[in-house]
């Protein structure tokens, strides 16, 4: 079996899910547009496939003549050197990488490399600024700039329009007086400060630079970081700060579970019965890479659960710490299976299980299938802690579809404690749940 990557779409041949059409509709308007520069958000949560659709986005504007694109992690800088610095230094790395015998190309990136350290604090001159200069700055040069910074902040200023000036003449000359797409991804998994900083470099390029930033994030944790860090300084909110720096926003749309679904059977392992997709479409809302984690997560439990079954009977290999459930093997790999969405998706529920295997049955009886919303109403009044997850209306939705319902019973009704808590052995195996349970576990 071939285990499912998270890797990122890097081409349009491996474009399962369909992010072709949007990459197009983005790409006309970065060839189209001509006030210069702007920034494009693309927006969408962990594992929405951002960095699939900036890749296809990047694919077909290498095809455009006038068009040179650069990619940008500032996670990969995070901690390590100021991003700024990080920033600059790739893209003149890359105008250096591509000017083949051009020396005169080759000589203006040396110019913006020596003029940016007019703009350098005694801070990232301390920390060897000689790496973000490409080696074009000497002994000389370094003393002369640190005696450039303690002038007044007028004669400073001018060495920043130099540095701008030096830039944009770069840019043209790289690009045949073309454009520089510049792609930044995973700007939410870079600390808040970072998230900022990186932000906040753009206005370098602001004059008369051609150049387009493509940003991929979670619009929500940068926001949520500008706002901790700034909120009591500034007047301004996250989202409002994050609207000053991004003109088109661009949210990526769900994925239809049925091309996911078509996407994730390639994957021998994924041949599942109705009952598992209905679990998907239901839990885990079209998110390609948890899809992904599950399908390679499940295919490993299976295969324990297998072996187990194998080793009872004296037909695998022995040493098996053999968990012994009484029931038919597509039920307990229906168990199996939820309680891995329940995982994924409701992390605070899955700890609520590890802690009372028991609220499984409870929610389902006493709140979800209860007699009268008086009932239900008494229960909640004495067992306080399931007031949380009765009124997470994504949780109560997905128990409720998926639950057993006596009278449609189209899945089985929930297990008793002793199934649920040896289910959860197994499911521990695995911590497919990616930040959202560390954060939930941490808390």
């Amino acid at each position: 079996m071939e285990m499912l990557t998270d890797n990122p779409i890097r081409n349009s041949h491996d474009d399962r899910f369909n992010f072709e059409p949007y990459a197009q509709i983005l790409v006309g308007a970065i060839v189209e547009t001509y006030m210069l520069p702007f920034t494009i958000g693309v927006y969408g949560a962990w594992g929405t496939g951002k960095s699939s659709l900036m890749y296809l986005i990047k694919e077909q504007l290498d095809q455009f003549s006038g068009h040179k694109t650069i990619w940008f992690n500032p996670w990969k800088y995070d901690k390590r050197e100021d991003l700024w610095g990080a920033l600059i230094r790739t893209i003149l790395t890359q105008i250096k990488q591509d000017a083949g015998g051009n020396q005169d190309l080759i000589a203006k990136a040396d110019k913006v490399a020596k003029s940016l350290l007019s703009r350098m604090a005694w801070g990232l001159l301390k920390k060897g600024i000689s790496k973000v200069t490409l080696g074009a700055v000497d002994d000389d040069m370094m003393d002369n700039a640190k005696a450039a910074l303690s002038k007044q902040d007028q004669e400073i200023d001018r060495y920043v329009n130099h540095f701008e000036r030096d830039f944009a003449e770069a840019i043209k000359a790289y690009t045949d007086n073309g454009k520089l797409v510049i792609f930044m991804d995973d700007l939410d998994r870079c600390l808040p400060e970072s998230s900022i900083e990186i932000l906040e470099s753009l206005k370098l390029f602001i004059g008369e630079s051609k150049c387009v930033f493509v940003i991929g994030m979670d619009h929500s944790v940068v926001e949520a970081g500008i706002t901790r860090l700034h909120g009591e300084r500034i007047q301004i909110s996250g989202r409002d700060y994050l609207d000053k720096i991004v003109q088109v926003p661009f949210f990526i749309p769900p994925v239809s579970f049925g091309r996911l679904r078509d996407g994730l059977q390639y994957a021998k392992s994924a041949d599942y019965p109705e009952q598992i997709w209905r679990l998907l479409e239901m839990g885990l809302q079209g998110n390609p890479r948890k899809c992904k984690r599950f399908v390679n997560c499940y295919y490993l439990l299976n295969r324990v659960l297998q072996e187990q079954m194998n080793d009872s009977s004296g037909g695998g290999v022995s040493g098996w710490d053999t968990i012994s459930i009484t029931m038919d093997p597509d039920t307990q790999r229906f168990y199996l299976a939820k309680l891995l969405v329940i995982q994924m998706q409701f992390p605070k529920f899955y700890e609520f299980l590890l802690m009372d295997p028991r609220a499984w049955q409870a929610y389902e009886m006493e709140l979800l299938y209860c007699p009268t919303p008086e009932t239900r109403d008494e229960f909640l009044k004495q067992s306080e802690s399931y007031r949380g997850f009765w009124m997470d209306h994504d949780l109560r939705r997905f128990m409720l579809i998926t639950g057993g319902n006596a009278d449609t019973m189209v899945f089985p009704p929930a297990p008793a404690e002793m199934e649920t808590a040896q289910i959860i052995k197994m499911v521990n195996m695995v911590r497919p749940g990616g930040s959202e349970y560390a954060e939930s576990m941490a808390s």
